[in-house]
């Protein structure tokens, strides 16, 4: 927007948890799709609310030139968000490549979570917290190699996946 420019830019940045209601209407209520339609547009309304960064997933076929030009432009930050894979053996080309993108785009960080929803709420007994809490190990042992040669940290989430000492746990063996 026009007045973008006049309005003082934050030293914080809004991630793309906070653009829902921006999302939703940008891509027509599509819910197949995961964070913006237009980045290089998302790029220009965060700026216009006085965001100084940006926090997102882009798609694979965003023009990852333009959407670095704009972030440029705005004196902007960024910081990809990726999903993990589901299970260890899934074919892990997809992750790898996105974390390129996020490489490309010169992101210090790309943010994950291992489980999206509260444990206490979506797993109804133990067994299934432990099977779920495997995997998400499994998946990492899979995951975090790629993101060590690719050549940026992932920025792992805990939103309330685990209790404190599991996730030092996890912390201590793959920090």
């Amino acid at each position: 927007p026009a007045f973008a420019q006049d309005r003082p830019k934050s030293p914080l940045g809004v991630a793309q948890t906070a653009l829902g209601h921006y999302f939703r209407k940008a891509r027509g209520n599509n819910s197949n799709q995961r964070g913006p339609a237009d980045p290089i547009a998302t790029v220009d309304y965060v700026r216009s609310l006085g965001g100084g960064g940006v926090q997102m997933a882009i798609p694979a076929d965003t023009d990852l030139k333009a959407l670095r030009a704009k972030l440029d432009q705005h004196g902007m930050t960024f910081e990809g968000d990726i999903r993990l894979l589901d299970k260890p053996g899934d074919d892990p080309a997809r992750f790898e490549n996105e974390l390129r993108m996020y490489k490309t785009l010169g992101a210090p960080v790309v943010r994950t979570v291992c489980f999206v929803g509260r444990r206490y709420e979506n797993f109804d007994s133990m067994e299934q917290y432990t099977a779920w809490r495997t995997n998400a190990l499994a998946v990492l042992d899979v995951c975090v190699p790629i993101a060590d040669k690719v050549g940026i940290p992932l920025a792992m989430e805990n939103h309330k996946d685990r209790v404190v000492d599991e996730e030092v746990e996890v912390l201590k063996k793959y920090s």
